[in-house]
């Protein structure tokens, strides 16, 4: 037994002999006037609350042992399986044996006695047994995607929780999310990363650029911004020198600083004042050291058109939304817009862009022939107030019959039930907000590249979605998806037309980004882009003649290009003309077109076997040549560009919370992180004899006792 005693002993020794001795004071007097029997029964009272206050304050206790539970942690293990890791190093070996090699004698000796949960991840991620990593013969994943593959990962559901993510890898990221935002994605579950780089970025230092987006149309006289990705791997802290040609000719130079940084961004504005097709290559100037250069060049072609795109909104219940959109399109050069908005008491205001025509002579349309005037249709809400039953019906037929777009900006257009075959989903009330969408595959949709970018420059950037009532329709194709697999945006080729529909919402918001330049902010370039790849898929056909058109001029290695032949007024050729293809000035096929289902257009589909520039001409049936040029680039970067990225799995590290880790480093830094896994010393605690609150309950009894009888008895 020991002493817990609450105040100093000497003190609680003081305070015992004063109430004691009070105690006997108050006795001998009781004494006098009570008699022995009744002082004696109160002085015992008396005596056994100070025996009680005493308890109380010396807690007499004894001493116990506790052993602590040990806190059981787990090991995250993710090895890289890209292409690139097929690259030998100085010894000869390749990077992906350099990981087992680590991952087999380094890693899990120092983790024995863990669990470890190991990965395996190129464009996504994988669980496997650690027995399994020997039976992968080589690296040949097509591409690096840190972000998704991480997110994957960590999607998952761990007992007993990680202590961290340890990654095999040579930081060859392709996918172009920043490392910060990828780190927060472990920070946010308190799991830092630690990099473990495999090589030396001397093995291969490279500098690449690539297009980063493709205009399908641009009008004359617009500022169109040729946007490149520069990837310096090796090079990030010295100056890189861009230089822009058009059509072979310098017009343009650029010098950036990398700043530590793997990827910068780099825009060229550019201006045409012509119709037609033009060529542009965007250079890196070679590096003292560089091993490859094929990739120092890009190129890509500028469509100009000087065709008035013409689009019609139909809005039945003004909002935001369809005000901002509006006002966009009317300061976008290559738009003409007509709108047709309905206000109270049935009133529907006309407003044109072109203050020249009349706005009495615009009306609802009734026929699919009103229609014709106009390349796209926007529609907002309760656009039946609007067009009535006619209308609809007249749009329906346009879009069915007469290669009409129609794009839903703003979720359901009219009550359901009405022309339900013309929307690709149905949309529900309500909005969803702050919701995640997932841009790591824009699936050849422009748009949302330019949403990507725009994150990227800025993480709060807000996306507001609808919820679904409905799955996608047959032959519908989802573009951005939540987190939740929710469609955001929905397409769907309806009879000859194509339909859009948008489940984004409060998308005006995006116009007031601190982090974007307002005359070219994130609304108009979705917007703009939106309407001009409907186009593109249509073919920018003019509302008379005849029009030849790519689906695009920018081809991936293995992907098709479609050439079509369209007639807007007038009857397409009975006999079809022959497309003549040549690759770098010398001829190389002739393609036949061919009637589509639709009997719409004539088109062709050609596959480029290998890389470089090609051309495709045809003779129209009114006596005019039209040119089309294309490039087909190689889209295997992982076997191009292999060098190491230190930078890249530096930051990725710093911000999560973790660091990067040499081969030599890796035992002691999992000593330290899985130090709590182990048996801890057992813990010395004081625990009273008796517990407090029936000793002070039998003091407080006692107290009573004493003061009841002697009041009963007479004493004060």
């Amino acid at each position: 037994m020991t002493w817990d005693a609450i105040l100093p002993i000497p003190w609680i020794v003081i305070i015992a002999i004063m109430a004691v001795g009070i105690t006997l004071s108050c006795a001998i007097r009781a004494n006098r006037r009570l008699g022995r029997l009744r002082a004696g029964f109160l002085t015992t009272m008396r005596l056994l609350g100070v025996v009680g206050l005493l308890a109380l304050l010396l807690q007499p206790s004894r001493r116990e042992s506790l052993q602590p539970p040990a806190r059981q942690r787990s090991l995250l293990v993710a090895v890289d399986t890209s292409a690139s890791m097929d690259t030998p190093d100085a010894d000869g070996a390749s990077r992906l044996d350099a990981a087992r090699e680590c991952l087999d004698q380094v890693i899990l000796p120092a983790a024995a006695g863990t669990p470890v949960n190991l990965f395996v991840f190129h464009e996504t991620s994988r669980p496997i047994r650690p027995s399994a990593l020997t039976e992968i013969a080589n690296a040949s994943g097509p591409e690096t995607h840190f972000h998704s593959s991480i997110e994957r990962i960590l999607e998952g559901t761990f007992n007993p929780p990680p202590t961290a993510l340890l990654l095999l890898t040579d930081g060859h990221d392709l996918e172009g999310e920043p490392a910060t935002r990828t780190a927060r994605i472990a920070r946010d579950r308190n799991l830092p990363i630690f990099p473990i780089p495999i090589g030396t970025p001397e093995t291969s230092p490279d500098v690449s650029i690539r297009i980063a987006s493709y205009h399908p149309y641009t009008f004359v006289g617009q500022t169109t911004y040729l946007t490149a990705t520069l990837r310096a791997q090796g090079f990030s802290h010295q100056a890189l020198t861009i230089d822009l040609y058009r059509e072979e000719e310098l017009i343009s130079t650029r010098t950036v600083d990398p700043g530590g940084e793997t990827f910068i961004d780099v825009q060229f504005p550019v201006t045409e004042e012509q119709a037609g097709q033009f060529g542009y290559t965007l250079r890196v100037r070679p590096m003292r050291g560089e091993k490859e250069a094929s990739n120092n060049s890009a190129t890509t072609y500028l469509n100009i058109v000087d065709d008035l795109l013409r689009v019609l909104e139909i809005e039945g219940n003004p909002y935001w939304d369809s005000t901002f959109l509006r006002r966009s399109i009317t300061r976008n050069d290559k738009f003409e817009i007509d709108s047709l908005v309905a206000f109270s008491n049935g009133r529907i205001r006309a407003i044109r862009s072109d203050a020249e025509k009349p706005t009495d002579e615009l009306k609802p349309p009734s026929r699919a022939e009103d229609f014709e005037n106009y390349h796209m249709v926007l529609l907002g809400q309760n656009c039946e107030r609007v067009l009535g039953q006619t209308g609809i019906a007249a749009l329906q037929s346009w879009v069915t019959e007469h290669q009409g777009i129609v794009v839903f900006t703003r979720g359901q257009a009219w009550p359901s039930g009405t022309a339900d075959d013309l929307e690709p989903i149905t949309w529900g009330d309500g909005l969803r907000d702050q919701v995640n969408l997932d841009l790591t595959s824009t699936q050849g949709f422009p748009p949302l590249d330019i949403l990507r970018e725009a994150r990227r420059n800025d993480d709060q950037l807000r996306f507001d979605t609808r919820p679904g009532t409905s799955s996608p329709k047959t032959l519908a194709t989802v573009f951005g998806e939540t987190q939740g697999d929710e469609p955001a945006i929905v397409y769907r080729r309806c009879g000859k037309g194509q339909t859009l529909s948008m489940g984004l919402a409060n998308t005006w918001r995006w116009v007031f980004n601190e982090r974007t330049e307002f005359d070219n902010n994130t609304f108009d370039r979705f917007w703009d882009q939106t309407t001009l790849w409907l186009l593109a898929n249509r073919g920018l056909t003019p509302l008379s003649g005849f029009s030849f058109t790519a689906n695009s001029a920018n081809i991936p290695l293995g992907d098709s290009i479609t050439f079509s032949l369209q007639a807007a007024g007038t009857q397409l050729p009975a006999e079809a003309p022959n497309i003549t293809l040549s690759k770098e000035d010398r001829p190389l096929t002739s393609l036949a077109m061919a009637p589509q289902a639709s009997n719409a257009l004539l088109s062709a589909t050609f596959t480029p076997e290998s890389p470089g520039r090609y051309t495709a001409t045809t003779s129209l049936p009114d006596g005019t040549t039209k040119v089309i040029r294309f490039i087909c680039v190689s889209t295997q970067l992982e076997r191009i560009e292999t060098a190491v990225d230190p930078g890249y799995l530096t930051s990725l590290a710093k911000s999560s919370g973790g660091r990067l880790l040499r081969t030599d480093e890796v035992a002691s830094t999992l000593k330290t992180l899985l130090i709590d896994t182990g048996a801890s010393d057992p813990i010395e605690r004081l625990r009273p004899l008796w517990p407090q609150p029936p000793v002070f309950l039998l003091l407080v009894l006692l107290l009573g006792l004493d003061w009841y009888f002697r009041r009963k008895w007479g004493l004060s």
